[in-house]
């Protein structure tokens, strides 16, 4: 074999790069993987919101792919655990949307607690329902806002399933004049993180 310079031969330096090229081809298929799991989990949770369970189970399957791949992906936790509750599996995600809230940022964390609170709301345990509200109208600054709008009405309902009428009354007031403000759509429903 030829020397080139430094000493190392050529035959070894053509298996360092033919390495660094394999490498390089694995990390770069492993992220393709990664964000297509995850895309495509977000596509199955959103149409199994409106279809099929088989759906949501794929979309549960993708986000524990990339939850595999990347333990600390909070994201991944919130839509899974989105997902879960969607399915009344309130459990795994409670679990989930916790996980999410533990390791997330602040965004995350308002979102998070944003489905939290709808899942304890409707698993029937409206007390915390009411602390997640609580906590989404306490660290989210902006009150003319649809989320705003979507909190307060919920909290109501958790304030009317416990029979404390005025402070669900005062809550739909409060979200009625945002609603009227801004012109918000009434749709609601399982809020799915962005």
């Amino acid at each position: 074999m030829k020397r080139i310079r430094g000493g190392v031969r050529l035959g070894k330096l053509k298996k360092r790069i033919l390495f660094l090229v394999l490498f390089s081809i694995i990390i770069m298929g492993l992220f393709g993987f990664y964000y297509y799991s995850f895309e495509r989990g977000k596509d199955y949770a959103t149409m199994g919101h409106y279809t099929s369970k088989r759906d949501r189970y794929t979309a549960i399957s993708h986000f524990s792919n990339v939850i595999m791949m990347n333990p600390f992906n909070e994201k991944a936790y919130l839509w899974r655990g989105s997902v879960y509750s969607t399915l009344g599996d309130y459990s795994n995600a409670i679990s989930d949307l916790n996980k999410a809230l533990e390791i997330g940022n602040y965004q995350t964390n308002v979102v998070g607690y944003q489905v939290r609170g709808h899942t304890y709301y409707r698993s029937g345990d409206y007390d915390k329902a009411i602390s997640d509200y609580n906590t989404v109208l306490e660290i989210y600054p902006y009150k003319d806002s649809s989320d705003y709008y979507f909190t307060l009405r919920d909290r109501g309902d958790a304030y009317k399933k416990l029979g404390e009428y005025s402070l669900a009354e005062n809550d739909y007031s409060l979200a009625e004049k945002i609603f009227a403000e801004n012109n918000y759509s009434h749709k609601g429903g399982m809020p799915f993180p962005a």
